[in-house]
């Protein structure tokens, strides 16, 4: 593949049969197998953000049974490998909890605890509001039921409820 990036790729595929998107995702699925490293270079990030989803999601499910004693993961299932899950989430410590950025509750200085109570505050702001836009949308439909959000609004009637409930001082 030499210096050039999977961008400069792609764009050079673009060129070559004039923007035609479907042409051009054929060219550099032909260029793959003729250009070492090219693959590699398409490839690794979406491993890496994969592998971050993975680990995202299973500090979830961590901090999830470690607060309500067992986890969505469990699935309510009635064997032998559920039990044990919901045995050995008992067992952990609290100190294990899983902040947001990886590190461990038990290891947490006063800096950490900052950071996480701000993101959590963050968090939970920009939570409330889009509870209050849904509320607003949700008013616009009324109760007649299978009708849609796209049968009473359009995206500037959404835009302008979404600016409302942004200046509104839920949380």
């Amino acid at each position: 593949m030499g210096n050039k990036s999977v961008n400069q790729v792609a764009g050079e595929c673009l060129d070559s049969v004039n923007g035609d998107w479907e042409a051009a995702a054929k060219a550099f699925s032909d260029r793959l197998d003729d250009e070492p490293g090219l693959r590699e270079a398409l490839v690794a990030p979406l491993i890496g953000g994969a592998i971050w989803q993975a680990i995202r999601h299973a500090a979830h499910n961590q901090r999830y049974a470690m607060v309500n004693g067992n986890g969505p993961e469990t699935g309510g299932k009635d064997d032998s490998s559920g039990l044990e899950l919901v045995a050995r989430r008992q067992a952990e410590s609290l100190l294990d909890y899983p902040l947001a950025g990886g590190k461990r509750l038990g290891d947490a200085t006063r800096t950490d605890l900052e950071t996480t109570i701000a993101w959590h505050q963050t968090l939970a702001e920009q939570n409330s509001k889009k509870a209050c836009w849904f509320e607003a949308i949700m008013k616009h439909l009324g109760a007649e039921e299978g009708v849609s959000v796209k049968d009473v609004l359009d995206d500037a009637g959404l835009q302008k409820l979404l600016d409302k409930a942004k200046k509104s001082k839920a949380a």
